[in-house]
C-alpha cells in the first residue's frame, strides 16, 4: 500500500493524501488561489497513480480506523484517504485542525533578502565561500548562488517593530535605502554588496515552540507545519527532508497496518532533534564562536538511523 515513492513527493505541494495504489495532491491554503505551477503540473503529468484537485481552503478531517474523509472548500469537496501529511506551512491549516488554532511567534525581527547580478557590484568579489557577517543585534549572509559567480544571494536578519508584519510571503517588497542604513557600520564589503543591490524583499521571521504532538489520528504534521524555526541555521528545508524519509521509513514498516503507530514512531524520533535546531536556530547561536560540535547535525542519516532511537542531537551526544 504504501512505498517510498509518493512520500518523497510531500514538498511538491501543501498536503499529501495517501491512498491504497498511489497518493493524491491537495493545495492547502489559508486564503486566495490554490497554489500550483509548472513544477507541480510536470509531476502531475508524470505519473498515472497522481491526481492533484484545487480548493481554496482546507475546511477539516474526520479520522476513522479505516482511513479519513478530507474536507475543503468550496463547501462539499471531500475526498477519502488512508492517511493525511500536512506539510503546509508556518501558517498551517492543519496544524490548526490537529492541535487547535494559535500564533506564530515574531520576536520583532525581519529579514531582508536579494538576488541580483554580480556585475552590478561593479568588479567587486565576495570571495569564494559564503560569509555571515555578525553584529550586536543583527547579521546578514551573503554568498554566490553558483559556482560561476554570476548572482549574489543576501539574507538578514534585523530589529523590526512587532508592529510590521506580513504572512507568510516571498514577494513583500522591502526598502533598499532602509536596508542600507541598518548596516551602515558595517564591513565595507557588506555594504558593498548591499550599494549593489538594485531592490530587495522583505519579511517577518516567524517561529513557535515545539508542539506537543504532531498527529492526531491518521493525519500527520511535517517539516514547518510540525517545527517552523528561524533561518539561522539554514535548516527549515533539511529539517523537512528529514521528516520525510524518516515518515517514508515509518510508514514502510508498518505496510499499511497501523498507520498511526507509524505517525506516533515518527514523531518520537524526530522531535527531540528538531526541538534542539529550533532553540538554537531560536537563539542565533550556531557557529557564531566557531568552535562547537556540529556533527551532530551535519552527521545525522535519515535513511539509516535508528527508528527507535531520538534522532541525534546535542543532548544525546552528552548523554
Amino acid at each position: 500500500m504504501f512505498n517510498h515513492r509518493p512520500i518523497r513527493r510531500v514538498f511538491a505541494v501543501a498536503v499529501l493524501l495517501l491512498v491504497s495504489g498511489g497518493c493524491k495532491f491537495f493545495n492547502a491554503t489559508s486564503s486566495g488561489s490554490a497554489r500550483s505551477g509548472p513544477a507541480m503540473d510536470r509531476l502531475v503529468a508524470a505519473y498515472d497513480d497522481l491526481a492533484m484537485k484545487k480548493f481554496q481552503v482546507v475546511a477539516d478531517f474526520e479520522s476513522a480506523a479505516q482511513g479519513t474523509l478530507f474536507r475543503a472548500e468550496p463547501a462539499g469537496s471531500t475526498a477519502s484517504a488512508d492517511a493525511v501529511v500536512g506539510a503546509d506551512g508556518v501558517h498551517s491549516v492543519v496544524r490548526d485542525i490537529v492541535i487547535g488554532p494559535d500564533a506564530p511567534i515574531h520576536k520583532g525581527r525581519i529579514a531582508y533578502r536579494a538576488v541580483f547580478p554580480s556585475k552590478l557590484m561593479g568588479g567587486f568579489d565576495i570571495g569564494p565561500s559564503r560569509t555571515k557577517w555578525w553584529g550586536t543585534d543583527r547579521h546578514i549572509v551573503i554568498y554566490y548562488t553558483n559556482k560561476a559567480k554570476g548572482q549574489v544571494y543576501f539574507v538578514t536578519s534585523v530589529p523590526e517593530p512587532a508592529e510590521w508584519l506580513t504572512r507568510e510571503s516571498w514577494s513583500a517588497k522591502g526598502d533598499v535605502k532602509e536596508l542600507r542604513t541598518a548596516y551602515e557600520g558595517f564591513h565595507q564589503d557588506v555594504r558593498n554588496v548591499l550599494n549593489a543591490c538594485p531592490d530587495c524583499h522583505k519579511w517577518a521571521i516567524l517561529e513557535r515552540e515545539p508542539l506537543r504532538r504532531w498527529s492526531d489520528g491518521r493525519v500527520v504534521l511535517l517539516g514547518d507545519s510540525a517545527h517552523p524555526m528561524t533561518p539561522y541555521m539554514a535548516q527549515g528545508a533539511a529539517t523537512s527532508i528529514e521528516d520525510a524519509a524518516i515518515l517514508a521509513r515509518c510508514l514502510d514498516a508498518v505496510d499499511g497496518e497501523d498507520i498511526e503507530g507509524a505517525f506516533r514512531r515518527y514523531e518520537t524520533h524526530r522531535k527531540p532533534r528538531t526541538s534542539v535546531v529550533q532553540a538554537i536556530s531560536s537563539a542565533n547561536t550556531w557557529m557564531r564562536e566557531g568552535d562547537g560540535d556540529t556533527s551532530w547535525l551535519y552527521g545525522y542519516d535519515a535513511w539509516n538511523a535508528n527508528l527507535d532511537q531520538p534522532a541525534s542531537n546535542p543532548q544525546m551526544k552528552a548523554a
